[in-house]
């Protein structure tokens, strides 16, 4: 790598041989940890100067401000160093999210103990509303292609013993039962809307919570041998009804009815149990300026990285969808 030069280095922390130094940047208020960049004198300097988080971007060779395409800007509030004074640390306040994928940290997908990346944070932001479509890979397909593509992603882990690579494969496949995991995550998405389940803002947390029920919901009905084409939630989330009470407290008693059901529901039942329940989580994110198409399509692309899917998705079945 070409050294770069350090023009003016501050005393108080080491470049390295390529006149970078990492730096970390953590929300001054939840304390997350948001992403790492690398800085030159340069960009600690505008950073310093102008209140307003800089990188020098190695792939570009240029400087940088953070969110100066998207306006989700990050400004400092306080600039550590470690006990070896060659990384640096800044709290931040940032605005919106951070990461270009549209979630509040680059950190968003949690290892677990198959290797497999699990999304543990909710997506605040479609990339190609922010950045535009040209951005992306590709225009975002009708709902119905994607719903019908990310079912049958977790059909084909059903039907395939990956359970070596992939805990979805393994609990699809266990027969275990999985209905009072979803009444749990429908308590908690309750609590998110009276408030006494917390993590984030309503939004956010609605966003994680409503993931949750998604997930553990289809490892009930395909695991349980529902076929995808039989769930039919696409019509459901583009036209999800009302409840019998209005607004969000009324939502909140449906969610909690739906747990207490959830746990007693036959098995012949569970596609129209399905259906109800996600109508009733697209009224939930509606409300609180979720798209519950994002949490679906972000679970799709998830999976679509998968190396263990590959000939799944070299295969493209089940792409047709209404």
């Amino acid at each position: 790598m070409t050294a770069l030069p350090v023009p003016s280095a501050p005393a108080f922390v080491t470049f390295g041989a390529d006149g970078l130094v990492p730096a970390v940047l953590q929300d001054v208020v939840s304390r997350r940890v948001l992403m790492v960049g690398f800085m030159n004198a340069d960009a600690l300097d505008a950073t310093r100067r102008t209140g307003l988080v800089h990188f020098w971007s190695r792939s570009r060779a240029q400087l940088w401000q953070k969110g100066e395409s998207s306006g989700n800007v990050s400004r400092l509030v306080e600039l550590r160093v470690n006990c070896e004074q060659n990384s640096l640390l800044l709290l931040v306040e940032q605005v919106s999210a951070i990461c270009h994928d549209g979630y509040p940290t680059c950190y968003y997908r949690r290892v677990d103990g198959a290797g497999d990346l699990e999304i543990v944070e909710p997506r605040v932001f479609d990339p190609s509303d922010v950045y535009g479509a040209s951005s992306v890979a590709a225009p975002r397909p009708p709902l119905g292609h994607i719903v019908a593509r990310w079912l049958d992603a977790y059909a084909w882990l059903r039907d395939h013993d990956l359970g070596d690579q992939s805990s979805t494969s393994r609990r699809l496949r266990s027969g275990e039962d999985f209905r009072p995991r979803v009444a749990d995550e429908l308590l908690e998405l309750a609590g998110v809307l009276d408030g006494s389940h917390r993590h984030q803002g309503e939004a956010e947390d609605v966003a994680l919570e409503a993931g949750q029920v998604l997930y553990w919901m289809l490892l009930v009905a395909v695991g349980g041998a529902v076929q995808p084409e039989d769930l039919n939630v696409t019509e459901v989330i583009q036209a999800p009804g009302t409840s019998s009470a209005a607004g969000l407290p009324g939502e909140r008693l449906t969610l909690l009815s739906l747990a207490a059901a959830w746990p007693m529901v036959a098995p012949a039942d569970v596609a129209v149990q399905v259906r109800v329940t996600v109508a009733a989580l697209a009224r939930v994110c509606a409300l609180t300026s979720v798209r519950i198409d994002d949490l679906i399509a972000g679970d799709l692309a998830s999976l679509s990285d998968r190396p263990y899917l590959e000939r799944w998705a070299a295969a493209g079945s089940g792409a047709a969808g209404s």
